[in-house]
């Protein structure tokens, strides 16, 4: 498509298909239903993820796609090893899209081996055959991504690699109920308690071992990035809400739903045009586009370089741009304004200034 709109669209189809999916689900009840729908629906996070360019955003909703139909379908998947190997394949390519969706490849895999031992060889067969590409990739271009990977021990100070469990359990509660936003001990509260609750109390074997491999591989690998909590999102909603049926937790969980969705609901329309929203994203590009004539320039944020991705996307397939970090022309995208040079603004938004200079 031509027109970036298009690509949120996406989002909002998915986003949809899984709703009505959730709701013709024969196994659940009402209120399990309901609670999953209005965290889903009307959760801070669960809105602003989808309203702009990033690959994560795909991950969450079709890795959340593939758990619901492995869940629905599994007997069937597993009744011949050609759609064992089938299924195992197009998991594989998804979690190609985000390497964080580790805990749901190894929880099916986990599964499936505990279901029927020798399903785990077509499914190990269909994961390793998706990478093809990639070898095929490798092989032209002297292993760089095997060299790349090489260096990721070395790395951990530059990508801010640290443990802090204290931290981890916080970001988890303020993440997935985000109306308790000043009290933190609070939080650290129910991010134990819902981590403990999650890899305990369930009878579904699927919820704990999820869970318990997310929980750990965030703990470990989280960097300083609490974004990847989004990965587990739809997760965590429909685990927790089709966890127990007894019905005083039903209704604390309604009530957490209730205020969640309220909360989140008056925040987003207060602040409609997040800073990596989409409209931000095409307005940023459409001021590059009018700035820079020869169509070749230096794109680059702050603080975190990734978040340039949906601004560079917009430029290389909608205006054609060629982005080369050592051109002379250069463009920074400044998250948090207190972090851009002294230079020419181009653009200024409520969160997020876009500069220039030559060099």
């Amino acid at each position: 498509s031509k027109h970036p709109y298009f690509i949120t669209f996406v989002f909002v189809a998915l986003f949809s298909f899984i709703s009505f999916w959730v709701l013709k689900l024969k196994n659940l009840n009402f209120m399990e239903k309901l609670i999953f729908l209005l965290f889903f629906s009307f959760s801070l996070n669960s809105i602003y993820h989808t309203t702009f360019i990033w690959n994560l955003n795909l991950a969450m909703l079709l890795g959340f796609l593939t758990f619901l139909f492995f869940l629905q379908k599994k007997e069937w998947i597993l009744t011949s090893n050609l759609r064992t190997l089938i299924f195992s394949l197009a998991l594989g390519a998804i979690f190609q899209i985000h390497y964080a969706l580790f805990f749901l490849l190894v929880g099916i895999g986990a599964k499936i081996a505990k279901k029927d031992l020798k399903k785990l060889l077509p499914f190990l067969l269909g994961f390793f055959a998706s990478f093809f590409p990639f070898a095929i990739f490798e092989i032209r271009h002297n292993f760089l991504i095997t060299k790349m990977l090489l260096q990721l021990p070395f790395e951990t100070r530059e990508n801010n690699l640290g443990i802090n469990l204290t931290q981890t359990f916080m970001d988890l509660s303020q993440f997935y109920f985000p109306f308790l936003i000043e009290f933190k001990a609070l939080h650290l509260l129910i991010g134990v308690a819902f981590s403990l609750f999650l890899v305990t109390y369930p009878k579904r074997f699927s919820t704990k071992i999820f869970f318990a491999l997310f929980i750990t591989t965030f703990i470990l690998f989280r960097r300083n990035f609490v974004y990847y909590l989004a990965l587990y999102l739809p997760f965590f909603y429909f685990q927790i809400a089709t966890a127990t049926q007894k019905k005083k937790f039903q209704i604390f969980l309604i009530i957490l739903a209730l205020i969640t969705s309220v909360y989140s609901a008056n925040r987003f329309l207060k602040e409609r045009n997040s800073k990596l929203g989409i409209k931000t994203q095409i307005a940023i590009a459409e001021k590059i586009r009018q700035h820079n004539k020869d169509k070749t320039l230096s794109l680059t944020a702050e603080p975190h370089p990734d978040d340039r991705k949906g601004v560079e996307y917009l430029l290389s397939v909608l205006y054609k741009f060629k982005i080369d970090d050592k051109d002379k022309d250069k463009y920074i995208i400044c998250y948090e304004k207190n972090l851009c040079p002294n230079k020419k603004t181009l653009f200024e938004g409520e969160k997020v200034r876009l500069v220039y200079y030559r060099e």
